[in-house]
C-alpha cells in the first residue's frame, strides 16, 4: 500500500509540473491558462476529396470588399463561420448567429505530399491589389499584366494556409485523418492504411505545425469511422483499433505533447467479439428501434433484461465497458482494461500516462468522439426520452462519467426529421451532461445526405442550423449592434463600401444595400473611401467619393444603432467598349475557301472576369459584329484593365447540303478585351470532310456513386491523335427524365479547368495534369465531376464530345 502510495504521488506530481497547450480535467478540456475550452466547431470538407475546401470553387473565403467581381454576397465563406452577424446579408445577427470557434478538417494524407497540382477555385475574387481579400491567400503567382491570379498553390500550400488563415482569425483546429491515400469518398472503406506510413504522416504533421507555430491546432482526430476495425483484436487484414490509437498517442506524445488524441468508435456498432453482455432494469426499458430486448437469465439478474444495441459509424465504444457491472445494469469504463490493452501494444508508461492521466483522469489528453445522426443518415434512430438515454449512455455516455471528455465529432440532420432528432433526442442529454458545447456540426460542403451549413453553389447561410447551435452552444455577446445605411447618390450603386474606425485602425466592407456589425460602447469616427462603380445601363462610370472628414456616430451596448450615410458621386467618363467582327471561312475538302457562304450561326462570348456576362452575336453573311463593353473596373482607381472572355462557337455548320466542322487551330476561341476602345478582328475555320467521331481526344465516363441530390461521374481521357494535348474541351448534357435540374457543382479534371452552360450543354475544358509534356498521344488521364440536382432514375450521359489542341 506503502508504495503503491508512493507510486501515486509521484504519478501526480509528474503531472503537475508539466504545462501544456491543452489538457483534460473532470471531462472538461482546458488551454494553457486552465480557462475551459469549448469546442462549438464545424467541420470543413475539401482536402479529403476535392484538395481544397468545398465551396472555394465558386465563392470567396474571405469578403471580397470592392474587388470587381459578380460574387454577390458580401461575407467570405470564413467570416459566415466567425462572425456572420457582421453582413446584413447574411440572414443572422447575435441573437442567432454563430461564432464556430473550432474547425475539423478532413484530410487524405496524400494531400501533405500533393505539390504537383494546383487547386481549383474561383480566382476571378481575388485581385494583386487586395491579395488578403476574397481567394487572394491562395495565389501562387499573379498575373504580370493586370489584377488577376495566374495560378494557385498546390493542395499542400492550400491546406497549410488555411490553418493559418484559421489562427488569425482564433479559430481553433482538428485535423482529422478521413481515410486512406486518394481524393475522393471511395476511398472511405472503413480500413485503416499501413501503420509505418500512418506513423510517418504524423510526424510530419506535427512538423508542420512547430515550424509553422501553428499554435491553433488542438488535436489530431485518429481515424475517421474505422468500421472495420475491432477495438482489442485484428480483424482480417485490418489491425487492432488500440493498435491504431497507441501509434498515434507514442507519436503525438514524443513530438508535440500539446495536442489531444480523439479517438472515434470503430466497427459499424456491432459484431465486436469482445462486447459485453449488457443487462438493464425492466423498469428502465422502453421498446425501440436502436435496441433488441430479450430475456438472458444466464447473465441478467432477476427484473432485468438484456439489451443489444444498434451503433452508427464512429460512436461504439461499448467495448471498453466492465464487463460484469455491465451485466449489473452498470455503465462502466474499464479503464484498467483499457490501458492493460495499451501496454500489450508497446506503448511505455510515459505515454500512457500523458494519454491517460491519472487515476481520476486528469491531466490526460484522450477525447472520445463519437458520431451521432439520425435515421435518414443512420437508417436508424432511438426515440427522445429513454431510448436515446439509454442508447447514449451505454455507447459513449459512460465515458465522460469515468471523467474522460467526449466530443461529439459528428452530428447533423438533413430533414425535419432529422431535425426533430437532432433537438428531441441528442440535445437533450448534452445539456444534462454538460457536452452543449462539446461537438462538431457535420458540415460545410457537397454534402449530400446533411445540410450544409453553407451552401457550396451560392454561400448562403443555412440560417435554421445557425439559430439550433445558436440555442445549444448559449453565445452570448456583450456589445452594441451597428445598422449602417446608405442614402442614394443618384445612381445605381452595387458591391460594397469601404470604411476604416479612427478609434481601432479596422477596416470593414459594407455592402451598398446596409450592413450591420457589433461593436463596444463608445464613441467612434469612421472614414469612408473613395469607390468605382460601373452603369451597365448608361454605360457611365461614376466616382462615389470618400467622407471629407470623419462621421461621428455612438453605440450603446444591447442597443441597435442605427447610421445613415450619405455618399455623393460624379461621373468619370464613359465605359470603354470594343466592337468585335468575327468572320466565318469555309474550307472545302482540299482546304481551299468556299465562296458566296450564307452561314447561320450564333457565337457566344462568355467573360471570366463576370460569368453572368455572356453576350450572343448572329452570324449574317458570314460575319458577326457586335460591341462589348469593358466591365473590369478598378473599384478602387476607377482605371479599366483587360478583361477576358472565352468564344463559344458551333462544332458544325451547314451550308449549301454539306457539313462543315471546326478547325481548331484556325480558330479564334478566346478574347483578350483591352482597357480602351478597340477594333477587333477574329477568324473562325470550318471545313468540309472532316467530321469524326472525335477531335483528338475520347472521353469514357461512367456512374461512380449517386444519391437523391446527385452523383458522381469518373473516367478518362484518352489522346486519338499524334501530337500532344495542351488544351482539351467535354461537351456533355443529360436526359431530363432522368435528372432535373442538372448542375455540375465540383469537377477534378487537370490544370486550370472552366465550366460554362448554355442551354442544357456542359463544356468542362482544362489543361492536362502533366503541364510540361501536355497529354501524350495515346495516353490517358483520370477526370470526373460531381453533380446536383433531383434524380428521377439513374443518370446517365446524354451527349458527350471531345475537342483536343
Amino acid at each position: 500500500m506503502l508504495v503503491k502510495k508512493l507510486v501515486g504521488s509521484l504519478f501526480t506530481l509528474l503531472l503537475s509540473v508539466q504545462c501544456y497547450a491543452f489538457y483534460t480535467h473532470n471531462a472538461v478540456i482546458y488551454d494553457k491558462n486552465n480557462k475551459p475550452v469549448n469546442i462549438d466547431g464545424i467541420s470543413w470538407s475539401g482536402f479529403q476529396d476535392s484538395k481544397i475546401f468545398q465551396g472555394l470553387a465558386s465563392n470567396p473565403f474571405y469578403a471580397v470588399g470592392n474587388i470587381p467581381t459578380s460574387y454577390n454576397k458580401t461575407y467570405g465563406m470564413l467570416d459566415a463561420l466567425v462572425h456572420p452577424w457582421d453582413f446584413i446579408d447574411s440572414g443572422v445577427d447575435h441573437s442567432t448567429g454563430v461564432n464556430f470557434k473550432t474547425v475539423r478538417v478532413p484530410i487524405q494524407p496524400g494531400v501533405l505530399y500533393d505539390t504537383g497540382s494546383s487547386v481549383d477555385l474561383n480566382t476571378s475574387i481575388s485581385n494583386k491589389d487586395q491579395p488578403t481579400k476574397g481567394n487572394g491567400v491562395f495565389c501562387k503567382t499573379w498575373a504580370s499584366t493586370g489584377s488577376t491570379c495566374a495560378a494557385t498553390v498546390s493542395p499542400k500550400e492550400a491546406f497549410w494556409i488555411s490553418l493559418a488563415e484559421f489562427k488569425k482569425n482564433n479559430v481553433k483546429v482538428l485535423i482529422d485523418i478521413h481515410h486512406g491515400y486518394g481524393y475522393g469518398d471511395n476511398y472511405r472503406d472503413g480500413t485503416v492504411y499501413n501503420l509505418n506510413q500512418y506513423e510517418a504522416d504524423l510526424k510530419l504533421i506535427l512538423a508542420e505545425i512547430k515550424a509553422r507555430d501553428l499554435s491553433n491546432v488542438i488535436g489530431i482526430d485518429v481515424f475517421n469511422e474505422p468500421y472495420a476495425l475491432h477495438w482489442y483484436r485484428s480483424n482480417n487484414s485490418q489491425p487492432a483499433w488500440i493498435k491504431v490509437i497507441a501509434t498515434a498517442a507514442k507519436v503525438i506524445q514524443q513530438n508535440n505533447p500539446d495536442l489531444l488524441l480523439f479517438v472515434e468508435g470503430p466497427g459499424p456498432g456491432s459484431g465486436d467479439p469482445d462486447q459485453p453482455v449488457i443487462c438493464v432494469k425492466n423498469d428502465e426499458l422502453v421498446p425501440d428501434e436502436a435496441y433488441a430486448i430479450s430475456n438472458d437469465p444466464a447473465n441478467c439478474i432477476a427484473n432485468t433484461k438484456r439489451l443489444e444495441f444498434k451503433g452508427n459509424w464512429g460512436e461504439d465504444f461499448k467495448t471498453l465497458l466492465a464487463k460484469n457491472p455491465a451485466k449489473q445494469g452498470e455503465a462502466r469504463f474499464d479503464r484498467a482494461a483499457f490501458i492493460q490493452q495499451l501496454k500489450a501494444t508497446g506503448l511505455n508508461e510515459t505515454a500512457i500516462a500523458w494519454l491517460m492521466g491519472d487515476e481520476n483522469a486528469s491531466h490526460a489528453h484522450l477525447i472520445f468522439s463519437p458520431h451521432v445522426y439520425p435515421r435518414e443518415v443512420a437508417t436508424w434512430e432511438s426515440a427522445p426520452g429513454k431510448p436515446s438515454e439509454l442508447r447514449f449512455d451505454w455507447s459513449w455516455g459512460f465515458l465522460k462519467k469515468a471523467g474522460y471528455s467526449v466530443v461529439l465529432g459528428e452530428a447533423s440532420w438533413k430533414s425535419t426529421e432529422g431535425l426533430a432528432f437532432f433537438q428531441k433526442a441528442l440535445i437533450p442529454y448534452l445539456e444534462k451532461n454538460n457536452l452543449q458545447n462539446n461537438l462538431f456540426f457535420w458540415a460545410v460542403g457537397y454534402l449530400g445526405d446533411t445540410v450544409s451549413m453553407i451552401d457550396p453553389n451560392s454561400a448562403k447561410l443555412d440560417v435554421q442550423a445557425q439559430k439550433v447551435l445558436h440555442q445549444l452552444f448559449n453565445q452570448t455577446i456583450d456589445e452594441g449592434k451597428l445598422s449602417i445605411t446608405f442614402a442614394d447618390p443618384g445612381f445605381s450603386l452595387t458591391g460594397a463600401a469601404e470604411f476604416r474606425l479612427q478609434e481601432t485602425g479596422q477596416s470593414y466592407t459594407c455592402s451598398y444595400e446596409g450592413c450591420s456589425f457589433n461593436l463596444a460602447g463608445g464613441t467612434y469616427h469612421l472614414l469612408l473611401a473613395d469607390s468605382y462603380q460601373l452603369d451597365n445601363q448608361a454605360h457611365q462610370s461614376y466616382r462615389v467619393k470618400s467622407s471629407t472628414s470623419a462621421i461621428a456616430f455612438q453605440v450603446a451596448e444591447g442597443q441597435n444603432n442605427e447610421l445613415t450615410i450619405s455618399l455623393e458621386g460624379e461621373q468619370t467618363g464613359p465605359q470603354p467598349a470594343s466592337t468585335i467582327d468575327y468572320k466565318i471561312n469555309l474550307l472545302d475538302e482540299n482546304g481551299k475557301p468556299v465562296n458566296n457562304q450564307t452561314v447561320a450561326a450564333t457565337i457566344q462570348f462568355h467573360s471570366a472576369f463576370n460569368h453572368q456576362e455572356t453576350i450572343h452575336c448572329v452570324v449574317e453573311h458570314g460575319h458577326c459584329t457586335t460591341s462589348i463593353y469593358n466591365q473590369n473596373i478598378n473599384s478602387k482607381t476607377g482605371n479599366f484593365d483587360i478583361e477576358n472572355y472565352q468564344i463559344e462557337l458551333p462544332n458544325t455548320v451547314q451550308y449549301l447540303g454539306k457539313t462543315y466542322t471546326v478547325v481548331t487551330e484556325k480558330t479564334d476561341k478566346k478574347l483578350v478585351l483591352p482597357a480602351n476602345p478597340s477594333a477587333i478582328a477574329l477568324h473562325a475555320s470550318y471545313q468540309a470532310g472532316t467530321t469524326s467521331s472525335d477531335q483528338g481526344c475520347t472521353v469514357h465516363l461512367a456512374l461512380q456513386n449517386r444519391w437523391d441530390g446527385g452523383a458522381v461521374f469518373q473516367g478518362t481521357i484518352t489522346n486519338t491523335r499524334k501530337e500532344p494535348i495542351r488544351n482539351f474541351s467535354v461537351k456533355l448534357s443529360f436526359d431530363p427524365n432522368e435528372i432535373a435540374n442538372p448542375m455540375i457543382v465540383n469537377h477534378w479534371l487537370g490544370h486550370n479547368a472552366s465550366l460554362l452552360e448554355s442551354d442544357g450543354i456542359f463544356t468542362l475544358s482544362a489543361q492536362p495534369a502533366d503541364m510540361s509534356n501536355g497529354l501524350l498521344p495515346g495516353k490517358a488521364q483520370s477526370l470526373g465531376f460531381q453533380l446536383s440536382g433531383t434524380l428521377l432514375q439513374k443518370p446517365v450521359i446524354r451527349v458527350l464530345s471531345c475537342e483536343a489542341e
